[in-house]
């Protein structure tokens, strides 16, 4: 009877087995990649708050073969993982050459409450540390313990230690060990629950020496040639992520992420990424290089691939985009949130400080903050979850918010203003009123130079019905004399002719009405080109100072020189052939 036989010798060896065929075997027995190990703790899940976690008695094992195998697990354990720990006593526990393997390490060191950014981490609720707190003792000696052992430029450390507010000395001595460590791959460092300038200062400095970087002195910025000075201010935050910030009486200045996706990865795709799409044959329905279907409405033209607002999304929730890791669960560096530094965060945050510098460098950012951003100023909003950007509020006026907000604007800055979009969403209350709202306009209108202007009015549907109808027949002249009658006093008010683009609308009706004026040199933005594919009963006309007809005194003032053109023109959105109610 034959026994089974099994190979023996040299052959029969695991460890001559390929490198890629061995670590294949690890993995299939459960040595884990790419993942997070908490050195004071059993679990070493993504999420520590599931009820199931991995379990490394596998890998214990493995760990028990021989010396080359545990040679080559431990390495991989310390080196294709994140090692995460809130406490110095396994740190200092471990040898030589498990430190020489570390690639990424967190260490909490103090995590203070974290409900300020939402994000709680489990098993944490200290308060911020102090100078004699003597934790930081402990810190000295466990940097003591790991620093001989660290490779240059291999390790990605990082490190949160909040500390009480003001207490500048206790994050001094938590910053000064790390000067002991070789120069780090990355470094992200975390001195405070709460959002606080000096500490984030500190923090960014002690990371830029961490990583063999020398924190750029000061020097007098004021010096520069003001040409060079707008330049760098146009890489700040004083231009928000899609050039948009909204203003309301209540809440002043604010901006918030527009985008409706989960998804905060990328591709990051612009919407000025998509002209041809708009007007390709099938008005952008094929487009391929915009996966974020759920960023955008999904009903008319707004579901379009040049309305996604996904591009934003990488100047919002770094802890949420990173790549290095979950930081939902093992620490957020993000400096919006926190006193924080991180290479990783590149969050927009309010420009506020950019304001208080001095005189001469508030006006280099009124230039840019006005010129490069487009302005939405709102009767009122349903909902605001506000980056306020000014910080007190006021209570709402007696004028027309239009007229109101630019009363806000220091009479310097005013001229900068290049975009401007007015929205007047308290519904019929325009019909009340026995002058157009937006008369007050002619007594700045020699200091305004907007390129583009936008008029949104939302009037009572039945009265609604009837304009749109009677638009739909009498044609651009009945439309132009609406927003003399209800908006603007075009034909007397001479601020078009500094306009580039004047754009009014008449929603909220059945059919909605869009009359415009532009330069025949200046094209729509790209969203107003999507919206002009959805329309009917489009008619334009060019006008001119010697353009005839009940609409030539129009001529004559918006063109400011005989040679002037524009395009006038209107359009309707909806069903025109939609019943009329008497009034």
């Amino acid at each position: 009877m034959f026994s089974p036989s099994f190979p023996t010798g040299e052959t029969s060896k695991f460890i001559n087995l390929p490198n890629t065929i061995r670590h294949l075997v690890y993995r299939y027995v459960g040595l884990p990649t790419n993942t997070f190990l908490y050195l004071d703790t059993s679990r070493s899940s993504r999420s520590p708050y599931s009820g199931t976690h991995q379990e490394l008695d596998a890998v214990l094992n493995l760990l028990l073969v021989c010396r080359a195998i545990h040679v080559e697990v431990s390495s991989h354990l310390y080196s294709a993982n994140t090692i995460v720990t809130h406490s110095l006593d396994p740190l200092t526990r471990l040898n030589p050459s498990s430190l020489s393997y570390l690639t990424s390490l967190k260490i909490h060191l103090n995590v203070a409450g974290t409900t300020h950014c939402g994000q709680r981490y489990w098993g944490y609720d200290s308060e911020g540390l102090r100078e004699s707190d003597p934790l930081i003792s402990q810190w000295k000696a466990a940097i003591g313990h790991i620093a001989p052992h660290i490779k240059p430029r291999r390790l990605e450390l990082a490190l949160i230690c909040d500390c009480e507010p003001g207490r500048v000395n206790a994050a001094s001595l938590i910053l000064a060990p790390l000067q002991q460590l070789p120069v780090l791959r990355r470094c992200h460092i975390r001195l405070g629950c709460k959002p606080n300038r000096q500490f984030r200062q500190l923090a960014w400095s002690a990371a830029e020496r961490a990583v063999g970087l020398v924190p750029p002195s000061s020097f007098h910025f004021l010096r520069l040639p003001p040409e060079i000075r707008i330049k760098i201010l146009e890489y700040t935050d004083l231009v928000t992520p899609f050039n948009k910030v909204r203003w309301n009486p209540g809440a002043g200045y604010y901006t918030f992420r527009e985008c409706d996706s989960r998804k905060y990865g990328p591709p990051y795709c612009h919407p000025n990424d998509h002209r041809a799409c708009v007007l390709s044959k099938d008005a952008g329905k094929s487009c391929l290089t915009c996966p974020h279907g759920d960023s955008r409405v999904r009903y008319g033209p707004e579901s379009h691939c040049w309305r996604c607002f996904h591009y934003a999304c990488q100047f919002y929730d770094c802890e949420r985009r990173s790549t290095a890791g979950d930081q939902t669960y093992t620490g957020c560096f993000c400096s919006r949130r926190h006193a924080a530094y991180s290479p990783l965060c590149q969050c927009w945050a309010p420009p506020t400080a950019f304001f208080l510098v001095s005189r001469a460098f508030r006006e280099d950012a009124e230039a840019v903050f006005f010129a490069h951003n487009h302005f939405v100023v709102r009767t009122f909003c349903y909902y605001i979850r506000p980056s306020s950007l000014v910080g007190n509020t006021t209570l709402p006026p007696k004028r027309y918010p239009g007229c109101e907000f630019l009363s806000t604007i220091p009479a310097g800055a005013i001229r900068h203003l290049r975009s401007l979009e007015i929205i007047f969403d308290d519904q019929g209350r325009l019909t009340r009123y026995t002058q157009p709202p937006l008369r007050p306009f002619n007594s700045i209108k020699d200091r305004l130079g907007l390129h583009f202007l936008q008029i949104i009015a939302l009037l009572l549907p039945a009265r609604g019905r009837r304009m749109g109808i009677v638009a739909a027949e009498k044609g651009v002249d009945y439309v132009g004399d609406l927003a003399d009658k209800y908006l603007w006093p075009l034909s007397r008010v001479d601020l078009v002719s500094r306009t580039r683009t004047l754009i009014v609308e008449i929603i909220d009706v059945v059919p909605d009405i869009f009359y415009y004026l532009r330069s025949p040199s200046n094209d729509f933005p790209i969203h107003i080109q999507g919206r002009l594919l959805y329309s009917n009963s489009h008619t334009a006309r060019l006008i001119t100072s010697t353009t005839g007809g009940p609409r030539s005194e129009l001529g004559n003032n918006i063109s400011g020189t005989h040679n002037r053109q524009l395009i006038e023109g209107f359009c309707l959105y909806g069903d025109i052939t939609y019943p009329e109610f008497d009034i």
